[in-house]
């Protein structure tokens, strides 16, 4: 998951530069916020799923 957050990053990186504006439309920008908030979440919810695992080996 760290990869795909660091290519969503790169991605938002390239897309931001080619803005003729240098920002992005505010659609664009909602759109990967979307796409970062969803790795974060799935990142969470794996590591809460490691922990519980854990403690239930131990």
């Amino acid at each position: 998951m760290d990869a795909e957050y660091s290519a969503v990053t790169i991605g938002f990186n390239a897309k931001e530069q080619a803005a003729a504006s240098g920002t992005l439309s505010p659609l664009t920008r909602l759109v990967f916020d979307h796409m970062f908030k969803t790795i974060e979440l799935q990142q969470a919810f794996v590591q809460e799923a490691i922990d519980l695992l854990k403690s239930k080996e131990s």
